[in-house]
């Protein structure tokens, strides 16, 4: 049935809690999804470019606006899908 098929697939999904960078760059399992604040995935694009972009080639990255854009503005998502950072959050805007 199309629930024991969704409730099959919510079980092999699991959403990791924050993660520092380091634990980010090892190879977790296929089915955890890692995620950092907008200043750690800058970080990790600067700093482990190649690194980063072969191991999202295999495992989700989940990035999200850091808590100082106060205003609720959004950071540029391209730096981060040039980096296979697959996940970007972005603040919903409303007038």
């Amino acid at each position: 049935s199309l629930e024991g098929i969704r409730l099959n697939w919510e079980e092999q999904i699991s959403l990791s809690p924050s993660t520092s960078l380091s634990s980010i760059i090892r190879t977790p399992k296929c089915y955890h999804i890692s995620s950092v604040n907008e200043n750690a995935a800058k970080r990790l694009c600067r700093r482990y470019s190649q690194k980063l972009i072969q191991h999202t080639s295999c495992q989700l990255l989940r990035t999200y606006p850091a808590a100082t854009r106060i205003d609720s503005a959004n950071p540029n998502p391209l730096i981060f899908w040039l980096h296979g950072i697959q996940l970007v959050a972005l603040n919903y805007q409303t007038d």
